[in-house]
């Protein structure tokens, strides 16, 4: 298909177009007929019928002879729509997620013709006085890929200054970033440094969106803020594109198709466009140190205090409350600061247990112990959520107990031991109020905490090993980012950090050596050919019934291949390079659109 295609003009000839809508991943491209005297050629916008309508379509290519007998003729066309670079891209997508091209278009570029303003003005909010270290983005160099190590996102907007003020006047920048809540940080930074430049993302009003995507294009602006829907476009020129918080799973988008990935569109964006490509966050996955270049260090040597709780729990029946903590939580109350205490398991109790008959409730679906919230119960595996029963479910007595410390258990201790100062819970779906103690997930730190958050005067994590022990892959990758995140804007905000541990060995290479940790977790995984070196294929029903025929169908399919596959949530999962599996894929690419398919669902 790609044949001849940047030269190919066509004059009374067929042009394959992308119709751009939403259309299943069997479709590729229609046939049309050019008239006699108008000009296509790849790239173009054009008119056509399409069911019955007038839709817009791209120009895949030009050809002579086609298939089918009777043609429809296009009826407009419109030069220079996309940029062949974009559209390679949006075919390397279509192709890697088993999507039709069109869909990707429809994502990417389905409103642009219908708006052709420019935003010209980059505006800089009142500049504030903020004490974020300078960090110098000449190590970084101007081509390739690195990985940088930063403390918080502040660090990361503190190189993208530094490397913009050593860059050419000219110079475009597009930084992506994974939350709404980080495009706000970040461009606050860049107004305090005085740095111009625009934010772009997809919860804008569709003109005032389209205007600045137009201008990027254009090259009216020259630095880009965007969360992931940025990494489609590109400007005439781009020098570097940098992605803040890089291991953080929202730059991918997994709820609806077409499933990208906002990180990969940002390598093959950066390869296309000979630009500088860097990754920073507080650590890299271990897909970074495999796929990157090299690694750059500039986070702080951590202060943290590290306490042990085997000799806690010795001397304290609820140890996740050592008394040191206590102490420090005392000294920064009484200095007229605040306290951030992230504990990441929400609920009353991790299981619950009959008194009489002994056993443990679980799951009606998957048999997995449940959690006890407070007026339900959820499973950790399925997440099927159900009202909390006051009878055992085997020998119906009344006499139940909850086992294991959760985030409510902690807060009436809290609030036990500090009558005299506010305490609360922040959790999704909570939002922070004034409280002087904050009980947080992990959903705190990804909304709300930043360098602009005021105040805070101690920063701890309650159990910071406690992903160590999942069964998943990826849990050692994440608990070290999650030490790393936690430790970082603590520092940064200038308060005390300590992290509370089972495992003190653990935490401490993950806060100083984390790369040796990391290396040691790539060598599981290459041992075991886990991602990065291959790739996880899950499937799963998209039908709101729950039909999983189709499902099962492509499940008989892989399996007479010989695929080893495991059972999941509405379908199942697999691991293979698909690189080397053509017939593997070819299966995927005929497969109803009734069926999901992720590619590397979480990197």
């Amino acid at each position: 298909m790609n044949e001849n295609i940047n030269s190919n003009i066509a004059q009374n000839s067929i042009a394959e177009i992308y119709p751009i809508i939403r259309l299943p991943r069997r479709f590729s491209y229609f046939d049309y007929k050019v008239p006699a005297g108008m000009q296509v050629k790849r790239n173009d916008l054009v008119l056509v019928r399409f069911h019955g309508r007038n839709i817009y379509g791209v120009v895949a290519r030009v050809k002579n002879e086609s298939n089918i007998v009777k043609l429809s003729d296009i009826s407009s066309v419109i030069r220079d729509y996309i940029k062949e670079q974009e559209l390679e891209l949006c075919e390397e997508i279509a192709s890697n997620l088993f999507q039709s091209v069109s869909s990707v278009l429809h994502l990417s570029f389905s409103n642009l013709y219908n708006n052709s303003d420019f935003c010209n003005k980059q505006e800089v909010l009142q500049a504030q006085n903020l004490n974020i270290k300078k960090l110098d983005s000449a190590v970084l160099g101007k081509s390739g890929s690195v990985f940088a190590f930063v403390d918080d996102l502040s660090g990361s907007a503190s190189l993208v200054c530094d490397w913009m003020e050593k860059a050419d006047k000219d110079a475009n920048t597009l930084i992506l970033v994974p939350h709404f809540h980080d495009l706000e940080v970040v461009s606050k930074v860049f107004s305090s440094k005085g740095l111009l430049h625009k934010k772009l993302d997809g919860s804008m009003p569709k003109n005032a969106r389209c205007s600045v995507i137009h201008s990027w294009r254009s090259g009216k602006i020259n630095c880009l803020v965007s969360t992931r829907i940025g990494c489609f476009y590109l400007p005439p020129k781009l020098d570097a594109v940098f992605v803040m918080r890089s291991s953080s799973q929202e730059h991918a988008q997994r709820d609806r198709n077409p499933r990208y990935d906002a990180r990969n569109c940002a390598k093959s964006l950066a390869k296309k466009a000979n630009a500088l490509l860097v990754f920073t966050d507080a650590s890299p996955s271990s897909g970074d140190l495999v796929g990157l270049d090299r690694v750059c260090e500039y986070y702080t040597k951590s202060t943290a205090k590290i306490i042990d709780l085997n000799t806690e729990a010795r001397q304290n029946k609820f140890p996740f409350l050592s008394s040191a903590l206590l102490d420090e939580c005392r000294n920064v109350l009484d200095a007229n600061k605040n306290v951030v205490l992230f504990y990441n398991l929400k609920g009353v109790a991790n299981r619950i247990k009959c008194k009489d008959c002994g056993a443990i409730e679980q799951c009606v679906f998957c048999k997995m112990p449940v959690v006890a919230l407070e007026q339900t119960v959820i499973c950790p595996n399925c997440k099927k959520e159900r009202a909390n029963s006051s009878v055992c479910s085997v020998c119906n007595s009344a006499d139940l107990a909850n086992f294991g410390v959760r985030n409510k258990k902690v807060l009436a201790k809290l609030k036990d031991l500090f009558p005299d100062y506010s305490v609360e819970i922040v959790e999704k779906g909570k939002a922070p109020g004034k409280a002087r103690i904050t009980l947080a997930t992990q959903y705190y730190f990804e909304n709300y905490l930043s360098v602009f958050t005021e105040s805070v005067g101690l920063v701890a994590d309650l159990c910071a090993d406690l992903g160590f022990s999942d069964v998943d892959y990826r849990s050692g990758q994440r608990t070290i980012l999650r030490i790393r995140e936690y430790a970082g804007i603590g520092e940064t905000l200038g308060a005390k950090v300590i992290l509370q541990t089972w495992m003190t060995g653990m935490v401490q290479k993950a806060l100083h050596t984390p790369l040796e940790l990391l290396a040691d977790e790539l060598q599981e995984r290459k041992r075991f050919m886990l991602p990065p070196f291959s790739d996880e294929i899950k499937i799963s029903s998209a039908s709101k019934s729950k039909d999983m025929s189709a499902v099962s169908e492509c499940e008989k399919t892989l399996r007479e291949m010989g695929v080893d596959l495991i059972p999941c949530k509405n379908g199942f999962q697999f691991f293979i390079d698909l690189a080397k599996s053509s017939e593997i894929c070819a299966v995927l690419r005929q497969a109803p659109d009734s069926v999901i398919i992720e590619v590397n669902p979480v990197i």
